[in-house]
């Protein structure tokens, strides 16, 4: 790249499609939004996401970022984290809270947060899960087909390590707790899990590498 990233939203995730030639990054906090990276350097991601009454698009939050004259904070504009494209390069998914737009301070980001599914060429997202909150990064198994992610489901839920089947839209519960990055193996039948083990401590200081089965799911065997 041969222009830096949005340094006005500050550093976020990163993820590319399979033949490296066009990649998104997450950037800001409050007022996180997505945009593309590409070769000649970052471009808005003109995406548009509603709920209701509620829309904006993601390319506002990096033009008003990056505009001198202009305070985010004086725009009603939603929150979208967690980009990661699909092994194949035919998806993007993403967490995003329409449910921000008009908030401010801490209630920006600690509302309901959807997971959307995106076409990267006609870019259109679908939301495939609701009922999110405090989301982590969601993760891609090797066949396309699910979905790993850390998250409350529900307000007063539990959080933990969640598998979602992209086919069905069915959501399973892998383990219970606060996790600090996961992986797939190889071969989709096995996720690999840093766990914190005292949940207390914001920066999950104390933490075990935890392997789980999941092939009851991916396989539909016990």
């Amino acid at each position: 790249m041969v222009t830096p990233t949005a340094r006005e939203l500050g550093p976020g995730r990163f993820t590319w499609n399979p033949d490296m030639t066009r990649g998104i990054q997450a950037g800001g906090s409050l007022y996180s939004t997505l945009y593309w990276l590409t070769p000649e350097g970052i471009e808005p991601m003109d995406v548009t996401l509603s709920n209701g009454d509620k829309k904006w698009s993601l390319a506002d939050t990096l033009i008003i970022a990056r505009t001198p004259t202009l305070s985010i904070t004086d725009y009603d504009l939603g929150v979208a984290h967690g980009p990661a494209w699909s092994p194949d390069g035919r998806t993007i998914a993403f967490f995003a809270s329409p449910e921000a737009i008009g908030k401010r301070g801490q209630s920006r980001v600690t509302g309901q947060y959807h997971l959307y599914l995106m076409d990267p060429i006609t870019l259109e997202p679908t939301p495939a899960l609701d009922n999110l909150y405090f989301p982590g990064n969601p993760y891609w198994s090797p066949d396309n087909r699910w979905i790993v992610l850390q998250a409350y489901v529900g307000e007063s839920g539990s959080k933990g390590l969640w598998l979602f089947s992209v086919d069905s839209g069915d959501l399973y519960l892998i383990a219970k707790g606060e996790f600090n990055g996961f992986l797939w193996s190889q071969d989709g039948q096995e996720i690999i899990a840093v766990h914190c083990l005292n949940q207390d401590v914001p920066s999950c200081q104390d933490t075990e590498i935890v392997k789980y089965d999941v092939r009851q799911f991916v396989l539909g065997t016990e």
